[in-house]
């Protein structure tokens, strides 16, 4: 472990050019900092929006966020991050509520050489399981969960990989593995601690 080791995120000092630099960011940031919505937020070009209180935001050639609501609180990616973060954190769980649900979402079951098929359809997650359809694991069963490439959630329990994906450009299986680790953080009497990344 490294100490006191820091990443200069942004400003960049070099510029990123491109026309599609804010392209894809909602597959790290999910909740709008100005409405307080989940999955409302889309990219194109340089800009995220959201669809609910209409905010616009401009990811710059420095790697910086700027937008004329003078109520937009970010500098960065990680500073928008961070926020979801205390959000999860603070969130208040409530039993039996559906906290984050997403359509098109297809459950695999993993293999060493290949992956079998097992539903698509609605992914859900309460403070008791997470599930596709009616293919349910108990937060109880789950040794682990992580998220792996783009859009990727993998959950494990015992010797099992089990993958969900969307094809969904908007799907964020980040909150998802956040509020899990929030639930069994709560239910083992730990604060303020890991969410996973």
């Amino acid at each position: 472990v490294i100490e006191n080791l820091t990443v200069q995120e942004a400003p960049s000092k070099e510029r990123y050019k491109s026309s599609s630099r804010a392209e894809a960011l909602e597959r790290c940031l999910y909740r709008c900092p100005i409405c307080g919505e989940i999955g409302t937020l889309s990219s194109k070009g340089n800009f995220i929006t959201c669809s609910k209180c209409n905010l616009e935001v401009e990811y710059l050639d420095n790697l910086t966020f700027k937008s004329s609501n003078p109520n937009f609180p970010h500098l960065t990616v990680g500073d928008w991050f961070k926020e979801q973060e205390e959000y999860i954190k603070a969130y208040q769980i409530k039993e039996n509520e559906v906290i984050f649900k997403d359509d098109n979402c297809t459950l695999e079951k993993l293999f060493f050489d290949h992956e079998d098929f097992i539903t698509k359809g609605k992914l859900e997650i309460t403070d008791k399981f997470i599930k596709v359809n009616d293919k349910t694991f108990n937060f109880n069963d789950i040794k682990e969960m992580t998220v792996s490439g783009k859009q990727t959630l993998i959950i494990y329990i015992g010797s099992d990989s089990y993958r969900i994906a969307s094809p969904t450009i908007g799907f964020n299986p980040i909150k998802y593995m956040q509020m899990y680790y929030h639930i069994t953080n709560i239910n083992l009497g730990f604060e303020d601690k890991f969410l996973g990344i």
